[in-house]
C-alpha cells in the first residue's frame, strides 16, 4: 500500500545492486549504481528524524555506520516522487 499522495506505483518494480556513497539522514541514502547512476533512496517502512529535527544527526550516524560503502541490494517498492525511491533491503545490514 502507498503511504503518499505523490505515489506512482504499488508495487515491487525491480531489483538492483549498487553501492552507498552517501546518507542523508537516517533514512535517506545514496546509492551508485550500474552505469555510474546516482540514486537518492528512501528507505521503505523506516521513518526516522530528519538532520534538523531532534536526534536528527544521530540517526544519520547509526545509518552511516550500517551501510556507508557497502554493497547493497535494492527492492523497488514505489516511486513516490521523480527523484526518489522507496526500497526494502534484502541484506545484512538491516
Amino acid at each position: 500500500m502507498c503511504e503518499t499522495s505523490h505515489c506512482l506505483i504499488k508495487s515491487v518494480l525491480s531489483v538492483s545492486h549498487g553501492r552507498v556513497v552517501g546518507v542523508t539522514d537516517g533514512d535517506t541514502i545514496k546509492v551508485l549504481v550500474a552505469g555510474e547512476q546516482l540514486l537518492r533512496i528512501r528507505l521503505a517502512f523506516c521513518d526516522a528524524s530528519e538532520k534538523k529535527q531532534a536526534f536528527g544527526a544521530r540517526a544519520k550516524r547509526a545509518m552511516s555506520e550500517l551501510v556507508f560503502a557497502r554493497d547493497t541490494e535494492l527492492r523497488t517498492q514505489a516511486i513516490d516522487r521523480p527523484i526518489s525511491l522507496k526500497i526494502s533491503h534484502s541484506g545484512s545490514w538491516l
